[in-house]
């Protein structure tokens, strides 16, 4: 570990965590900003069945789209509205009785869970899990067995994540978009699925290779 991440391990105020951060990287809040906003473009124009290929499809075409020297950010809370987003439009891609104002909530829902992982103990992977069943359930606080559900079925997922201790956005997201296409499938909203095997380790300093179920050199 470097010195200067030694030194961000010592940081516990999330702000100050995330400036730190950034400014490491070599980037700003509004580099950040402008990230999610094409990126939310992006998933609402998509017209990919798939919800793992548009996954992958829109961090490409964000890839492409990011006009920094620093290279383009491997973590980052814009994966907790990605999850949600690309699960959603593929839904109504589908033809299932989802519409874009479906999309930008699940977007939204996602966006909030900034604060997360090692500063809540809520990933937002599981966020992204239990914003998809509600939105589908239509359910709010009051609906009081939905509530329960969806509450469970996040709690797992989170278990899940947390099994290996070391950090990873992408496996975190990985997890949550399996384990929401299962729940959909349960639910009689039938997804493509796919094994997902990870292109990105090679950028991971932290990737956890062999340990994670998604490394593809296994």
């Amino acid at each position: 570990m470097s010195e200067r991440m030694k030194k961000a391990k010592e940081i516990y105020y999330w702000d100050e965590f995330r400036s730190y951060i950034m400014e490491m990287e070599g980037f700003s809040p509004e580099d950040f900003q402008k990230l999610a906003s094409n990126m939310q473009k992006l998933i609402i124009n998509s017209r990919q069945k798939d919800p793992v290929a548009m996954f992958f499809e829109i961090i490409a075409e964000s890839q492409k789209l990011w006009d920094k020297e620093a290279p383009f950010p491997f973590n980052g809370d814009w994966h907790h509205f990605l999850v949600p987003g690309v699960i959603l439009s593929s839904l109504r891609n589908n033809g299932y009785e989802i519409v874009d104002k479906d999309i930008h909530e699940g977007i939204r829902r996602g966006a909030q869970a900034r604060i997360s992982c090692g500063f809540t103990g809520i990933c937002g992977g599981a966020n992204s899990m239990g914003s998809v069943a509600a939105i589908i359930k239509k359910a709010t606080p009051l609906h009081e067995e939905n509530r329960q559900e969806i509450m469970r079925q996040v709690a797992l997922v989170l278990e899940e994540i947390a099994r290996l201790k070391r950090r990873c956005c992408k496996r975190s997201s990985y997890i949550a978009l399996k384990e929401t296409i299962k729940y959909l499938a349960a639910n009689n909203y039938f997804l493509p699925e796919r094994e997902i095997l990870c292109p990105y380790s090679s950028q991971n300093d932290m990737c956890a290779r062999e340990e994670c179920p998604f490394w593809a050199a296994q």
